[in-house]
């Protein structure tokens, strides 16, 4: 997957949305690391990567993905909003 430009990459499908809630990276990170995806966290950003799909998410609750496969927000949207923080 080329990951400089996601405009021109033909095929891929995009998908973003905003919880209303603060993530906490580090135990969403686990949850990346059980699943065989390769993550960071760099300035309050989690990148969780595969072959074919890149998820970022916000410690603010921000979430984008880029997938060449089919994207089901509303399933990540549950599987993401698991790992709320206490705090708002």
């Amino acid at each position: 997957m080329i990951t400089a430009n996601y405009e021109f990459v033909p095929g891929i499908q995009k998908a973003s949305f905003k919880l209303p809630y603060n993530i906490n990276l580090e135990k969403l990170e686990s949850f990346f690391k059980k699943k065989h995806m390769e993550t960071k966290i760099n300035k309050e950003t989690l990148a969780a990567i595969t072959n074919d799909t890149y998820i970022y998410v916000k410690r603010n609750g921000f979430v984008q993905v880029h997938s060449f496969k089919r994207i089901r927000p509303l399933y990540l949207c549950k599987k993401i909003a698991g790992f709320k923080t206490g705090h708002s």
